[in-house]
């Protein structure tokens, strides 16, 4: 199975659905690729499935993110169809890491008075 990574920001986080019968879940997300052709842009649909479905409610639309996706691929006979499946196997906020890189740096804890001599 081949994996890609893909990174954007995210347009549509979509609601969990159910299909069929036995209960199957799957929820989307869509990514538009950053940089690239202006006039043409790259959207991308995700699928989360099963219990990954929540793998998707920190994320928003606006943020930037990295998407880790398997590559799934099947054949429908009665159709004569291709099918193919981008699957998150992971999905990475750009803008919660900036955050944490902005957190209060150590030299300005409260309460620490130390003056290093270099």
């Amino acid at each position: 199975m081949a994996k890609l990574d893909f990174t954007g920001t995210v347009l549509k986080v979509g609601e969990t659905q159910e299909v069929g019968s036995n209960g199957f879940k799957k929820r989307s997300v869509v990514v538009q690729e950053d940089g690239g052709n202006s006039a043409y842009p790259n959207k991308v649909e995700f699928e989360c499935h099963k219990d990954d479905v929540s793998i998707l409610d920190s994320v928003s639309a606006g943020e930037k993110v990295t998407v880790t996706a398997f590559v799934n691929g099947r054949y429908w006979e009665g159709g004569d169809k291709y099918f193919t499946t981008l699957k998150v196997a992971s999905i990475v906020s750009h803008t919660t890491e900036k955050a944490t890189e902005t957190a209060t740096p150590a030299a300005a804890v409260p309460g620490d008075d130390t003056d290093l001599p270099f």
